[in-house]
């Protein structure tokens, strides 16, 4: 029995995540060599102070297994790790991302840092 276990890793490594190909932009661009209605080829357009460039938004879904949790184990309150370049330009992207979906925390605070980004995944875990 104990060789059908799957450790943690081979259970992460088989977590769903979409892929790039899946993943949709919101809104369909036009394509670069074609300028924008009322504008000629070559013509810069520049954005009124205090406007915001809109980029294409996506979503990840991910999926992980949650096991149980023994009563009379520890469980750490404290995370400390230094992320890979691809895994600091996620985090940016989830910081982004959380920031102008306007999403806060079990507390009630906007999501603006990283730390804030692993806590409102562990809320979003710990309310289901």
């Amino acid at each position: 029995m104990a060789a059908d276990r799957k450790s943690g890793r081979d259970m992460i490594r088989e977590a769903s995540l979409t892929t790039p190909a899946d993943l949709q932009p919101s809104a369909n661009p036009p394509p670069p060599d074609v300028p924008p209605a009322g504008m000629q080829p070559g013509e810069m357009q520049f954005l009124p102070p205090g406007a915001k460039l809109e980029a294409p938004s996506f979503k990840a879904v991910l999926e992980l297994p949650l096991g149980p949790i023994a009563e009379k184990i520890h469980i750490s309150r404290h995370v400390d790790t230094q992320l890979s370049h691809a895994q600091a330009r996620a985090m940016r992207s989830l910081i982004e991302g959380l920031r102008d979906s306007n999403a806060k925390l079990a507390n009630g605070r906007r999501v603006t840092t990283s730390a804030d980004v692993v806590r409102f995944i562990l809320d979003q875990i710990g309310t289901r």
